[in-house]
């Protein structure tokens, strides 16, 4: 028994000292290997821009009040509807961090802008003016799903938004904020470990409404779209 305990505790220290020698001989690791870890997958930080050509149109509805002589009556003066609708350009901004594998929550700045645009007032077309450029603005949060490998990619985000017109004197907001709504479509290629390059489709629709101390009220409502250029970093 004494005999085979001393070769156990033999043949114990003879695997020990293999391993130690081959630890010792052992390649040390290749400073200038490529590291593969987050290569071509969407994960951490999340940064994407996008712009291209759209086309607007929004429904500005005006209705103006006022109290009568009495003091008591509310007369309906009438209501005014502009139909406004043209080709501008379209341009988002994305900021966030990966959820999972393939899924990532962002918030999201999108705006576009009409210069000049065609009005149409209670269905007679009205003479171009240069003030007339519309701006809708919008910031939401966003949630974007890829389908991988093929780096295809969804987005849907809700939000805030305003319309605004900027003029020579500066802008002026065409009703209080409301709601929006961006939904995205788009495929992208990969230019290096963690930049993308694509197309994407985008459809934005907001509403906005303002009442006047005089009783007056504007609503707005517009839908938007267009193929954007886009890139991202993740």
């Amino acid at each position: 028994m004494r005999s085979l305990g001393l070769l156990c505790c033999a043949l114990l220290m003879a695997l020990c000292g293999s391993a130690a020698a081959q630890a010792q001989y052992r390649d040390p690791p290749d400073p200038f290997a490529e590291d593969e870890a987050g290569k071509h997958e969407h994960d951490g930080f999340m940064f994407r821009v996008t712009l291209g050509p759209g086309w607007g149109s929004f429904t500005e509805r005006s209705s103006v009040a006022t109290i009568g002589s009495a003091g008591s009556d509310r007369i309906e003066l009438g209501q005014q509807v502009l139909d406004v609708s043209g080709a501008g350009l379209l341009l988002g901004l994305d900021l966030g961090t990966a959820l999972g594998a393939s899924t990532a929550l962002h918030a999201r700045l999108s705006e576009m802008s009409l210069p000049d645009p065609g009005i149409r007032a209670d269905g007679e077309e009205l003479a171009p003016r240069g003030d007339s450029t519309r701006a809708p603005t919008y910031l939401g949060a966003a949630l974007s799903h890829y389908l991988m490998p093929l780096n295809l990619y969804g987005t849907a985000s809700v939000g805030l938004a305003v319309l605004r017109q900027p003029g020579f004197d500066g802008d002026t907001s065409l009703g209080d904020v409301g709601w929006g709504l961006n939904l995205d479509v788009g495929k992208e290629w990969w230019v290096s470990d963690n930049w993308g390059v694509g197309l994407a489709a985008r459809y934005f629709w907001l509403s906005t409404s303002a009442n006047a101390g005089d009783g007056s009220r504007r609503d707005n409502s517009g839908h938007m779209g267009g193929l954007l250029l886009s890139a991202t970093y993740q």
